[in-house]
């Protein structure tokens, strides 16, 4: 989780593999993302195979976006790590140590964690990353 976090941290805007690696992160630990020989997409396998020994999906192929989800893009999707908006205790403009512009967030839900991004929604990505690996065992993954 924290190689994600620190991925997460220097990105500079959505990236559709950070998306998938974060949606393997929260809901198919066990499972890898990898990118599709068919269309190139981001996609969370489960690490099984169907019976033609292909590897199988995490989720069913509705699309690409509600497969992987855009936490990177949309503020609204990433809100959906935390708890939806009510988990969100505040997210702020301000800047960084380098004097670069960015944007904190921080998270009350399962656990009171802060995240800072170059846009709000990595921000709040972090945070709620943060957040569930320290929740998942009580103390955090450091």
């Amino acid at each position: 989780m924290n190689e994600l976090i620190e991925r997460l941290e220097a990105a500079t805007g959505p990236d559709r593999e950070l998306d998938a690696l974060i949606r393997q992160a929260i809901y198919c630990p066990q499972g890898y993302v990898e990118q599709s020989p068919i269309n190139g997409a981001w996609c969370v396998y489960d690490g099984s195979r169907d019976r033609s020994g292909r590897a199988r999906l995490f989720e069913h192929w509705p699309s690409r976006d509600a497969k992987c989800g855009a936490f990177t893009a949309s503020i609204d999707a990433a809100l959906t790590l935390c708890g939806g908006e009510s988990g969100l205790g505040s997210l702020i403009a301000g800047k960084f140590p380098d004097g670069t512009r960015g944007w904190v967030a921080r998270v009350r839900s399962p656990e009171t964690a802060d995240g800072e991004g170059k846009t709000p929604a990595l921000a709040i990505c972090i945070a709620s990353l943060r957040a569930h690996s320290t929740g998942m065992d009580g103390k955090n993954d450091d």
